[in-house]
């Protein structure tokens, strides 16, 4: 169930970037922003502070745009 939460969230991902970056690139990126995502979740948790998770959500909207 954890697995299949992931790999649809790495597809939606990689479904978005692939037209700018090509296939691998894409699916590179998209494990990239899930590994940030999560670990400026735990670091959040660990430190209470949500800087770190804004900042990760906000470089992840950057790199969606382009």
């Amino acid at each position: 169930r954890v697995r299949l939460y992931f790999e649809d969230w790495k597809t939606a991902l990689t479904s978005v970037l692939s037209d700018r970056y090509g296939p691998d690139r894409a699916r590179e990126l998209a494990e990239d922003a899930i590994a940030r995502a999560q670990g400026a979740i735990m670091l959040m948790e660990i430190t209470k502070d949500t800087s770190v998770l804004r900042r990760a959500g906000r470089d992840t909207v950057a790199l969606l745009a382009g």
